[in-house]
């Protein structure tokens, strides 16, 4: 999200902020850890009501979303290359991407709301055929390699 966010705002998500929040007079602690100061940046444009600077935020990573699931090749492919060493494995793979569009920075609680994704779950493997699997092309550490994939995409919100 972070390296897509810096292609279509032009800078990363921190330095766009600072940068809309010092048009607001607003400010946060430089010396703290980046998470911190996004937190921070975002409450104090909550508490203004610049509530346009985060919509704009937002859209911008809503459309990334809407993005990778048009082309989701390009994510898989991502996935694969930017696994760590100690992960590394060109097996087959069917990847789930969860998303909570109300609050994206929240996604990461989606993993235990087993109402949402169990059905879709469940809908998936039902519908399967082995031609929803893509075939990637990928490398890593300079070598290619091929598998198939897919991902299945659970968006809340």
């Amino acid at each position: 999200m972070e390296q897509k966010l810096k292609l279509v705002l032009g800078k990363s998500t921190i330095s766009w902020l600072k940068e809309r929040c010092k048009k607001e007079g607003l400010s946060c602690d430089n010396n703290a850890p980046v998470s911190q100061q996004l937190y921070t940046l975002v409450e104090k444009l909550k508490e203004s009501n610049k509530y346009d600077v985060l919509k704009e935020l937002d859209n911008a990573r809503r459309q990334i979303i809407e993005d990778a699931q048009n082309n989701p090749i390009e994510l898989m492919k991502w996935l694969y290359e930017n696994q760590g060493e100690m992960r590394f494995g060109a097996e087959n793979r069917i990847y789930l991407i969860l998303a909570d569009v109300a609050d994206l920075t929240q996604s990461w609680k989606m993993k235990r709301a087993f109402s949402i994704i169990e059905p879709k779950v469940h809908k998936y493997i039902d519908e399967f055929s082995s031609s929803s699997l893509k075939t990637i092309q990928f490398e890593f550490k300079k070598k290619t390699y091929t598998a198939l994939s897919d991902i299945l995409f659970i968006v809340k919100g």
